[in-house]
């Protein structure tokens, strides 16, 4: 039996088009978009990859690669060489992701003295283009945060200065409104004459409404009717008192919180409203512990929660994953990767795994 002696070599690279797999979803979005530049990409928060933003959602951008496993050969008909082949396919894949940042990171503190006058904060417009999210979620966050817009500048205001302002808010809408006190709507104009003679701070009475409003409009747009958030309004002093607290018990942590709020308000206080900035820590306390502090790494992420502790209950640790993915099958696929579930009378943990 006769042999032949082949010699590979690899083939010419040839063109390759990359394509994007696009849900229908944003397929449809797409279609009925007539603004180009609803539609953006942005460098992620480590600027190692992008993700595309719509008006009101992010996607991550991953490059998805897929070669055949079998490698094609072509003899060529003059010699014996061979031409080796590979099948290589690369696109991209788009992965809905939740919207978060940490404001810390960004965003200078404002201080009630002079100490801002000679510093910057950080411009609307070139903080919207720094932030990996879409213009909607980013809207909703400067919100949520009370941050500060004055003068075109961004700045953060500390839990103790916004409680400061919705305590004198909370009081003028009792004095003004009667019976109906925080169930009222207060009017913009009628406000701030009324902290022009308390020689309060107008931009920031204005933001801090803006957080605590029922109504949502983009921090730039000025509130003139303004209906009261109570559940906001009791995650504000809440969420100043983790902060101040040394040490304490659930129940006297609520006991507290109660002895801060409002009365109007004392009904809304419960500890899921500040559910992803504390834990009860190995001895029974209630600790500060804010997501943005953990590391964005999923295998880091669950390394730090399980060295606070080895066991956690399901609904405990939840809202400190929640971000790592949009859909909440991936999170619980997460949890159960790199933690063990156990059922003690009828209650679910998830308990650290004996080895990383």
């Amino acid at each position: 039996m006769s042999t032949e002696k082949y010699h590979l070599q690899y083939a010419p690279e040839e063109e390759r088009l990359m394509l994007m797999e696009v849900n229908d979803e944003l397929l449809r979005e797409i279609e009925s978009c007539s603004d180009r530049s609803a539609i953006l990409l942005k460098p992620d928060k480590n600027g190692s990859t992008s993700v595309l933003c719509t008006r009101s959602k992010t996607y991550a951008i991953r490059q998805v690669v897929q070669s055949n496993s079998l490698l094609l050969f072509e003899k060529e008909k003059t010699q014996n060489t061979m031409d080796l082949k590979t099948r290589c396919d690369i696109y991209l894949e788009l992965d809905r992701i939740h919207g978060t940042v940490n404001l810390e990171e960004l965003l200078p503190l404002w201080s009630l003295d002079d100490m801002n006058k000679n510093l910057h904060g950080i411009a609307m417009k070139e903080l919207k283009v720094m932030i990996p999210l879409s213009i909607g979620e980013i809207d909703q966050i400067l919100l949520d945060e009370c941050v500060l817009f004055k003068n075109g500048e961004c700045w953060r205001l500390t839990p103790a200065v916004i409680c400061e302002y919705i305590q004198w808010i909370c009081a003028i809408y009792v004095s003004l409104n009667g019976q109906k006190g925080l169930e009222a709507e207060g009017n913009w104009n009628q406000l701030e004459e009324t902290a022009k003679q308390d020689d309060l701070d107008r931009d920031i009475l204005q933001s801090v409404l803006h957080g605590i409003s029922t109504t949502k409009v983009p921090l730039e747009n000025q509130l003139t009717c303004v209906k009261l958030d109570k559940q906001r309004i009791a995650y504000w002093f809440g969420r100043k008192l983790l902060l101040d607290i040394v040490t304490a018990s659930p129940e006297q942590f609520v006991e507290q919180w109660k002895q801060l709020v409002p009365p109007d308000v004392v009904e809304e206080i419960d500890l899921d409203v500040l559910k992803d900035l504390f834990f009860i820590s190995r001895n029974g306390q209630v600790q500060y512990l804010s997501v943005h502090h953990l590391p964005t790494d999923v295998s880091r992420r669950f390394q730090s929660l399980f060295q606070l502790k080895q066991k956690w209950k399901y609904e405990e640790i939840v809202p400190f994953v929640r971000d790592l993915a949009f859909n909440m099958e991936k999170v619980e696929a997460l949890i159960l990767k790199y933690g063990r579930k156990q059922t003690i009378k009828g209650e679910l943990f998830i308990n650290e795994r004996s080895s990383w």
